[in-house]
């Protein structure tokens, strides 16, 4: 039987003392409270609430519960409410420096195109050998535009074919179409590689 608001410390301490059961409880009730919280605040799909509400109890169960000093059950869904909305400000800013590296890329790509060279995928130039060459590349960008390469290249080609896609805003309906694969597919393969890639960002920072 799920639990009430008022049964919450309890269920926390329960948590924090290694209880299973008592956690499984906790995300069970919380998890429509958290997707309520970003949906009356931020303009988001619904499995981009997926991907922060688990990014909210992965910082919970990391720490988060131990580190609440409340004393009440109305004190701790403040706190709650405070995470949710951090993580959802992580996550769109995080989801914008990665359009934005994509994006520096394709800039690159299309100078190359007008100097009458072949254009530049992402790997191209990262294989630059002369770093240097590029001075209107500012070294953040290009640190970043090499880790979102990185992890790209760990992920098989159609990942990375979806990711890219998807980023350059290509709608799913689009992506299934394209590349004949269900949607399904489409949204966990984009979930899982930019949920690594922004843990990556988060480290950087």
């Amino acid at each position: 039987m799920p639990f009430m608001v008022g049964d919450v410390l309890n269920i926390i301490e329960r948590c924090l003392a290694g209880d299973g059961e008592a956690w499984k409880l906790f995300v069970k009730n919380f998890t429509p409270m958290g997707k309520n919280i970003l949906l009356n605040s931020f303009d988001l799909k619904h499995v981009e609430h997926d991907d922060i509400i688990q990014n909210v109890f992965v910082k919970l169960v990391n720490g988060g519960l131990g580190n609440f000093q409340g004393t009440s059950k109305y004190e701790f869904l403040k706190y709650f409410k405070v995470i949710v909305t951090n993580e959802a400000k992580t996550y769109i800013n995080s989801e914008n420096k990665i359009r934005q590296t994509i994006r520096l890329n394709d800039g690159l790509s299309q100078r190359a195109q007008t100097d009458g060279q072949d254009g530049l995928t992402l790997m191209d130039t990262l294989q630059d050998p002369d770093k240097n060459s590029r001075p209107d590349f500012v070294m953040e960008d290009r640190d970043l535009l090499e880790k979102v390469a990185g992890i790209m290249m760990t992920y098989p080609l159609l990942d990375q074919e979806i990711f890219l896609m998807k980023v350059k805003g290509y709608k799913d309906e689009d992506i299934k179409v394209m590349l004949k694969i269900p949607m399904g597919t489409i949204a966990s393969k984009y979930s899982r590689m930019r949920t690594r890639i922004i843990e990556e960002f988060i480290k950087m920072q």
